[in-house]
């Protein structure tokens, strides 16, 4: 058995695999099967700092010990919640109009994130509801979920969102098809509901 990389605890971020609209965050489209450091904003240093990640579809987000979000990726739907609509950045923008981030989380074309005092906030791609504002238009910029508070815990999957509360209840909204809400039900809901719980 070779030799192993030692693990790294130095807050930079390392990705690899598929990158044509820039999710591996190296200033490049060129994809790669090996680990490339992620650059800093606007491909000046590396990113670094960095206490979570999550991968989306195809793009990434990253959170930064002092609660900021930053984004790359493909971004045709607003999904990097920098204000714009150019298809895609290669090197992490920061996510503007959020600050004291917890959690993050990343969808098929959409993203989530948790602030300190338990608000959830999205953007990016609303075609399924996935943003749980009641509308299915899409969100350049972070906006609260309808309702949201108490919030302790976030996931996104391809077309939904989900959200846990301090009292023990899981919440979900957008794309139900396949009845991935828990609500017992197989229609999307713009705005989050309650997940049928046995437990």
């Amino acid at each position: 058995m070779g030799v192993l990389p030692r693990p790294k605890n130095d807050g930079m971020v390392w990705a690899w695999g598929s990158n044509w609209f820039g999710q591996l965050g190296d200033s490049k489209t060129d994809g790669n099967n090996t680990p490339v450091q992620v650059k800093g904003v606007n491909g000046v240093d590396f990113l670094s700092h960095v206490k979570a990640i999550a991968a989306g579809g195809i793009h990434s987000l990253a959170l930064k010990d002092n609660g900021d979000v930053y984004a790359w990726g493909w971004n045709s739907s607003g999904a990097l919640g920098n204000g714009t609509l150019v298809n895609y950045k290669s090197t992490p923008a920061k996510v503007v109009n959020l600050s004291g981030v917890t959690a993050i989380a990343a969808g098929q074309g959409h993203s989530l994130a948790l602030t300190s005092n338990g608000t959830e906030w999205a953007w990016g791609s609303n075609v399924s509801e996935e943003l749980g504002d009641n509308t299915t238009t899409s969100n350049l910029t972070p906006q609260k979920v309808t309702g949201s508070s108490n919030v302790t815990a976030i996931a996104a999957g391809q077309g939904h969102s989900l959200a846990l509360t301090s009292n023990g209840y899981a919440w979900a909204c957008g794309d139900n098809k396949y009845g991935q809400l828990g609500d017992n039900t197989t229609i999307n809901r713009p705005t989050s509901v309650p997940i049928v719980a046995p437990f």
